[in-house]
């Protein structure tokens, strides 16, 4: 081949390599170059890494930027088998190049770990992509509007969303049935506290639960709402399928490589490992079953298992302590200020609470604990310190801690648990938390980073209650509080650590996002790579 010194092929390839770096940094501000040195990732390139057969011991990818986090002088990263191989300046980086090694230059660009969002309900998140809008219906004509397209692709069943507290409370039953004609159907409030259901649908549901929902006149509170949904069948996969991946793919462009999904079912669980199995699954989900359904026992007794391993990890389950603080169902220790007479409930004994702990912890499995009232985390405190757990056991998730007592934070010091918030649920209830509250409880509340000075507090949105953004979180946990910009990123992160450190370093898990700029000063920042699992998938052009 001719040519001059730098492409004559008798050069050592180490030699042509890094001088190939060189290159690229070089070519940064141009275009055309960029293009022939970067090319879209082949087919092969977007399987799995676990999936790519491992011909050498050099660096699968190399991504050459203009900083890395955490790491001041560096500007490249090198991985292989999932994990970072080395981190440095181009030239240190490309001693681990090899002949196969892929290689993605964008100069100016950031390199962060993933973002992760730890509170997330895909199943929910999936159905409402077809589900019926109902925020515009105040009666049976502008309902049976709303519906009209819903219906079309309706499976077994047709979920509303958006019902206004007084189109609740007053549309009649037999207007909706009208609208409906005759399809089950589960019709959410805007607040979440409570459906509207079909008679179609109550017919479908074990008799006894019928019994109870044809007594409310098919007008359901938070916590029968809850037993309904459990009882309806699953989409089928073929349906259910195509809006899970759909979803996922949503929350990648957020620079999201990571979620825990919360209360699962069976089907969810069954057709993400189908997607991981086949390739397709753009992120990490850490999975935790409803311990509610039969699946979530099965798991705890050891003859649940997923048909495939990968990116898919069944984490552990989920059991519900209290409500919310909304209906009045958070399970408070003195009664709500606005409402003298109850004080929510909790919807576990201590010693059930207990029994579930001893479970998980024999199984080696996390338990995630829905706990938003400071008499629920209350119970969590008083059940774990009189516990003696074995040795290795994983820390109790606390979802949600949305009013914890100075004497519970205190307390919780000395305890192993992780406390799981949402940031922005501040924001969603600021019209009624300090009603339900009072002003000395209201201190007590959404307190986020305070958390992270007792447990290692990991950020969720809790989608699809809210979109599912962990940069908001980010902006929403570092409001009013100093020095807070690391915890904060740890909490959204997934090289986050609990005490809150967050760095790109050798032989951490390569689940990397490349950044135009960096995303937490810039408001016009967009991912435009994600590495997931030490594969580099474009996301839109640079």
């Amino acid at each position: 081949m001719s040519g001059g010194p730098l492409f004559q092929w008798r050069r050592p390839w180490r030699l042509r390599l890094a001088l190939w770096v060189v290159l690229a940094v070089a070519a940064g501000g141009c275009a055309s170059v960029r293009r022939f040195l970067v090319p879209p990732p082949s087919a092969a390139s977007q399987l799995p890494a676990r999936q790519v057969a491992m011909k050498d011991a050099h660096a699968e990818l190399l991504l050459v930027a203009g900083s890395v986090y955490g790491s001041p002088s560096a500007r490249a990263v090198a991985v292989r088998s999932g994990q970072v191989m080395a981190v440095g300046t181009p030239l240190e980086v490309s001693a681990t190049l090899g002949p196969s090694t892929q290689m993605v230059s964008v100069p100016g660009a950031v390199v962060m770990p993933g973002l992760v969002d730890a509170h997330v309900h895909l199943q929910g998140a999936a159905q409402l992509r077809d589900a019926a809008d109902l925020r515009a219906v105040k009666d049976e004509d502008s309902l049976r509007a709303a519906v009209q397209v819903a219906l079309a692709t309706a499976d077994e069943w047709l979920w509303g969303f958006g019902l206004s507290q007084q189109v609740f409370e007053t549309l009649p039953a037999s207007a909706i049935e009208a609208a409906l004609d005759g399809k089950a159907a589960y019709l959410s409030r805007a607040d979440g506290h409570g459906a509207r259901v079909t008679e179609a649908l109550i017919d479908a549901l074990p008799k006894e639960l019928a019994a109870k929902v044809a007594a409310a006149d098919g007008r359901i509170d938070e916590v029968l709402a809850q037993q309904v949904w459990r009882e309806m069948p699953a989409l089928r996969p073929a349906r259910l399928r195509p809006l899970l991946r759909q979803t996922l793919m949503e929350l990648q462009r957020f620079g999201i490589t990571e979620v825990h999904a919360m209360g699962e079912p069976a089907a969810v669980a069954t057709v993400l490992a189908e997607l991981d199995h086949e390739g397709r699954l753009p992120m990490r989900v850490r999975l935790f079953l409803d311990l509610e359904r039969p699946e979530g026992q099965r798991l705890l007794d050891g003859t649940f298992v997923l048909p495939y391993k990968g990116l898919v990890d069944v984490a552990g389950v989920k059991v519900w302590l209290d409500g919310t603080l909304g209906a009045r169902t958070a399970a408070l220790s003195q009664p709500y200020a606005d409402a003298p007479g109850t004080s929510g409930q909790l919807l576990m004994t201590d010693a059930a609470l207990q029994l579930v702990i001893e479970r998980t912890d024999r199984r080696k499995l996390q338990l995630a604990v829905h706990a938003i009232g400071d008499a629920a985390v209350g119970q969590v405190v008083r059940v774990l310190q009189g516990m003696k757990r074995p040795p290795g056991a994983k820390p109790l998730r606390i979802e949600h801690a949305q009013v914890v007592s100075p004497e519970q934070m205190t307390a919780l010091s000395g305890l192993s648990v992780e406390c799981s918030v949402q940031p922005r649920h501040a924001e969603a209830d600021k019209d009624f938390a300090a009603a339900r509250l009072g002003p000395e409880r209201l201190a007590w509340g959404y307190r986020g980073l305070e958390l992270a000075k007792v447990c290692n507090v990991r950020s969720g949105s809790d989608l699809p209650v809210i979109q599912a953004n962990p940069l908001a979180d980010l902006r929403a946990l570092t409001k009013g509080t100093a020095g807070a910009d690391e915890l904060a990123l740890a909490a959204v992160t997934s090289a986050g650590s609990a005490a809150g450190r967050v760095a790109i370093a050798k032989g951490m898990q390569a689940d990397l996002v490349v950044w135009s700029a960096d995303p937490r000063t810039s408001a016009t920042a967009k991912p435009l790579w994600v590495v997931l699992a030490g594969t580099a998938l474009r996301l839109v052009d640079e």
